[in-house]
């Protein structure tokens, strides 16, 4: 009683702390002022005109004497659509605004809003209910047969497994079109592709032990093609969630045709073994697949220095795998529900930029040894 009756009064006091929110005028690194112009009129419901009056007479007091969450209510909004708010304690003089915070302060305050410093995260997640999550994966799988589909059905689906998980009372964001249109476009693509080169060289050899060769060659290679799709897949998820209109997750690679290559071969063995997964996913073991994916996702986490660690659960992975064999899939969404909620379960926030300063030195110390 006595822990519950301190946490209600911590809260009570926090909410009786009053802030300001003040529209900088300055749009996020890499957006356009006429999109973020756009999206700040369909999310404050007004027009043009109204938009670019707030814009020339920034800075903009847009509430004043707000609750703390009210306040990164606001800001969360702006930070969507690509503008900049920062929040200030009440009182804050508007008129010395631009001698006291810079657009670069601006910004450091808007990304500390997910974690304030010297405070612990608090990461809370909820129940996917597994109907929700069936009716997501049905049309996601029927409508990616059309084009459309491809853009709309993956979203609705990462979306809804993203917005299941809290950061600091603020909820994961995901946008991203191409999440699983260009990853399956490279799968088809390239496997038919790779089935025509295979082809053509058998077709131009003479032997028979030789051609047996480079069809067994060619099988062996073949997971490399689903293995980038799904490597794919994975970097969109991640570059595709943020909190707070920040991105907190670090990219597997950048999306250009070197970094891709450099990555592929800096990590052969998983783009194979993501390969192996999306076969063996045709005949059942799809739950697996959707462990490494989530497990990828949710590691890339950084926040404050601090990177998200989750380990799979293999209890419902194994159970959802053997299910799923004998039910045709349909047992998929309540194995996901669980792999999700397992995965954060067991998850902790541990210094992995230091860990990995150490076990560089502690390599490159050995390597000069000997």
């Amino acid at each position: 009683m006595t822990a519950s009756h301190d946490t209600s009064k911590e809260i009570g006091q926090a909410d009786q702390e009053q802030f300001d929110v003040i529209f900088t005028g300055e749009i996020l690194e890499g957006k356009q002022r006429n999109r973020v112009c756009t999206a700040l009129g369909k999310s404050l419901k007004t027009g043009p005109e109204n938009i670019n009056r707030l814009f020339s007479k920034a800075p903009v007091v847009i509430k004043k004497k707000c609750p703390k969450h009210t306040a990164i209510t606001i800001q969360t909004a702006f930070a969507k659509a690509g503008a900049v708010c920062i929040i200030t304690p009440d009182g804050t003089a508007k008129n010395n605004y631009r001698e006291n915070v810079t657009v670069d302060e601006a910004i450091s305050i808007l990304r500390n809003s997910i974690i304030p410093e010297n405070e612990h995260p608090s990461i809370t997640i909820t129940s996917i209910p597994v109907r929700q999550l069936f009716s997501r994966y049905l049309y996601t799988l029927f409508t990616s047969f059309f084009i459309i589909g491809l853009f709309t059905g993956p979203r609705k689906l990462f979306a809804f497994i993203a917005d299941s998980i809290t950061i600091n009372g603020q909820k994961l964001f995901f946008q991203s079109s191409l999440a699983l249109a260009l990853p399956v476009c490279i799968i088809i693509a390239g496997s038919y592709f790779y089935q025509l080169i295979i082809s053509f060289i058998v077709g131009s050899l003479y032997t028979l032990p030789v051609k047996a060769i480079v069809i067994f060659t060619g099988i062996c290679f073949y997971p490399v093609i689903p293995g980038t799709g799904i490597l794919l897949l994975i970097n969109f998820l991640i570059t595709g969630t943020t909190v707070n209109g920040f991105s907190i997750g670090r990219p597997l690679f950048q999306f250009t045709a070197s970094s891709i290559v450099s990555y592929i071969n800096d990590h052969f063995k998983d783009v194979y073994f993501y390969g192996i997964l999306t076969l063996l996913s045709l005949v059942g073991a799809s739950p697996v697949l959707t462990a490494v994916v989530l497990q990828k996702w949710y590691c890339s986490f950084h926040v404050s220095g601090k990177q998200y660690h989750v380990s799979i659960p293999w209890q419902p992975v194994m159970l959802g795998t053997f299910m799923n064999v004998l039910y045709l899939g349909f047992y998929l969404p309540k194995s996901t529900a669980a792999i999700h909620k397992h995965m954060h379960k067991n998850g902790i926030w541990t210094e992995q930029e230091n860990q990995g300063n150490q076990n560089s030195v502690h390599k490159n110390n050995t390597s000069n040894t000997h």
